[in-house]
């Protein structure tokens, strides 16, 4: 997916990411952290996916439905997405679920929910914007 696109590419660049809300910079790779590599690599993404829809009124909807869904992809993961802090790295959040209550986000709010949701609201926008 875009969304998944690019967080690797921001992560791989090594890019300083930006979470909102965040009062100093998180971790590359942070769900809800977005970066201006992981930004254009989703753009890309989503026009990549665009050209797949077969005409140049399609490529548009798809284009902006993909960036729509990355975007709710960001803003999910840094408002619900359960996160604990990783026994392995303290002081690091991790999305793979934990003992206890989530340090930030809701229980049972992990990543897969969130791409669902993400893929729901792009597949919204598409319908939204063919009309």
């Amino acid at each position: 997916t875009p969304a998944t696109g690019a967080r690797v590419m921001g992560s791989a660049l090594g890019a300083r990411p930006n979470e909102l809300g965040a009062a100093r910079p998180p971790a590359p790779g942070t769900s809800g952290a977005v970066s201006l590599p992981g930004t254009l690599a989703a753009l890309a993404g989503a026009a990549l996916l665009g050209l797949f829809a077969g005409c140049l009124a399609g490529w548009g909807i798809v284009t902006v439905a993909g960036v729509g869904g990355a975007l709710l992809d960001t803003l999910l993961g840094a408002a619900v997405q359960a996160q604990w802090e990783d026994p392995e790295r303290p002081g690091s959040l991790t999305e793979r679920a934990q003992a206890g209550p989530p340090i930030r986000g809701i229980r049972g709010i992990n990543n897969d929910l969130v791409n669902v949701l993400c893929t729901a609201g792009a597949v919204g926008l598409v319908l939204c914007l063919q009309k």
